[in-house]
């Protein structure tokens, strides 16, 4: 008997709390939609499905009993009762994600898990566990914190990957809040992805595949490119990033992601950021050197 083919291509979302994957996740749906803050905000499993003719995002919430609610507009509101429903088990999101391509061959779900080290309840760190254990996964996004190298609780959820080879050899880490490092007080990215290879090589993890971002100057360009009007903290912190990315060339994520991308994607990506260049396109440019779109690259030549 043959096997029945997935038509579906799942990519979890996994992080230790503070990491900003929340921030990641809404930069790569262009928006604020999932809650984002220094604490933990993701307090039950969350699926998101990727619909390519619905505009708009709806979600609903399953409950443990096996219930569910009706279908309603996404919004941080919204996502943030959910979270806060003690009988809740699951949230379920679909609309159309902007980047995966048109010609894809499978559909993705984005799964979204607890931080294992929230401490709200033990329950929150059995979810992403067991996520992890029995979820098929295609692709695992592992987020770190660029500001946080090496924390105990790393250190634990990278020693459960590493339990299954399979796991790891899927794996992609992100190390995010790059826009954080001072480099004129020597933080350079360059050092912080040598530091980041030697901790990840060190705790077992071969040859990991590193992706750095900053996930918060992508979500505010998305954000402004959508007409969303940004508080003035916001506006403050975008004029800021892109003025660090745009005239610091140690902030050109793309060459320090080169080693990790097959040439074509590489090519492909480089061409673009030429592009930006040569039409002053400061917007775009700084959208590239965020690192998000190399990752979003990455993920489609997968699917």
């Amino acid at each position: 008997m043959t096997k029945m083919k997935r038509k579906s291509f799942k990519i979890m979302i996994i992080a230790t709390m503070s990491s900003g994957k929340s921030t990641l996740i809404n930069a790569m749906l262009g928006g604020e939609l999932l809650p984002s803050k220094n604490e933990a905000c993701t307090a039950v499993i969350s699926k998101i499905f990727h619909v390519k003719n619905r505009k708009k995002f709806i979600s609903r919430l399953i409950f443990k009993d096996g219930g569910m609610s009706h279908w309603s507009k996404t919004n941080l509101n919204l996502l943030g009762e959910y979270n806060d429903q003690i009988n809740s088990k699951m949230i379920e999101t679909k609309g159309k994600i902007k980047f995966i391509k048109e010609n894809i061959k499978k559909t993705p779900v984005f799964i979204d898990t607890p931080g294992p080290n929230n401490s709200r309840d033990d329950f929150h760190r059995e979810e992403t566990y067991q996520a992890l254990s029995n979820e098929i996964t295609d692709l695992i996004i592992y987020v770190l914190n660029a500001t946080q190298l090496g924390t105990d609780d790393d250190k634990y959820l990278i020693d459960y990957l590493k339990e299954d080879s399979n796991r790891v050899n899927k794996t992609i880490f992100v190390v995010n809040k790059v826009d954080c490092l001072d480099s004129e007080a020597g933080e350079s990215i360059s050092n912080m992805l040598d530091v980041v290879k030697n901790y990840l090589e060190g705790s077992g993890i071969n040859k990991p595949t590193i992706i750095p971002v900053s996930a918060g100057l992508a979500k505010l360009l998305r954000m402004q490119e959508n007409g969303v009007t940004l508080t003035r903290l916001q506006r403050n912190r975008l004029a800021i990033w892109k003025e660090i990315f745009l005239e610091d060339d140690d902030m050109n994520l793309l060459n320090h992601s080169k080693k990790y991308l097959n040439d074509d994607i590489y090519h492909k990506l480089k061409i673009k950021t030429d592009s930006f260049k040569y039409n002053s396109d400061d917007i775009k440019l700084a959208e590239m050197y965020s690192g998000v779109p190399i990752l979003e690259a990455y993920i489609n030549n997968l699917i």
